[in-house]
């Protein structure tokens, strides 16, 4: 089930807030810093949303084992998705990206360069060589700043 940028931006600040990383204050604060932005800089938003809830989920990998089951049952109490639900989804895309070929937008480029820095990454050969190939294409069509 794709989540809304809403139900991200809840999903992100529960976890986030469970993992001490954020003040239990800082959604209600990006709400209405959010709802001052109108336009174009709002179209960015879901982007870095999805951005941020990737990073979380890889740092979840790496967090102790009594942090990341505070994390599960935060967002548990919350009726929230858990975090190997997320986690499960986020190491999928690959294969969507793999069969289509190429890497749609920068939040699927971090994707992909994230699985490719990973060694432990249940990533064939010819899979992280395919995706290296896409990401190099994908890097190629980035205009200088």
């Amino acid at each position: 089930m794709k989540q809304t940028t809403d139900q991200l931006i809840t999903w992100f600040f529960a976890a986030s807030v469970a993992a001490k990383m954020h003040p239990p204050e800082a959604e209600a604060n990006y709400r209405d810093a959010l709802s001052k932005i109108k336009g174009k800089e709002r179209s960015g938003i879901a982007s870095g949303v999805k951005q941020g809830v990737n990073d979380l989920l890889h740092m979840a990998d790496m967090w102790p084992l009594e942090k990341y089951e505070a994390v599960e049952a935060a967002l548990s109490a919350k009726g929230l998705l858990s975090l190997e639900r997320m986690q499960a989804t986020l190491s999928r895309k690959h294969i969507a990206i793999l069969k289509r070929g190429v890497i749609r937008n920068e939040e699927e480029y971090y994707i992909v360069a994230e699985m490719l820095s990973d060694m432990s990454s249940d990533l064939s050969d010819a899979q992280r060589e395919q995706l290296g190939a896409m990401t190099v294409n994908c890097e190629s069509k980035i205009k200088p700043a």
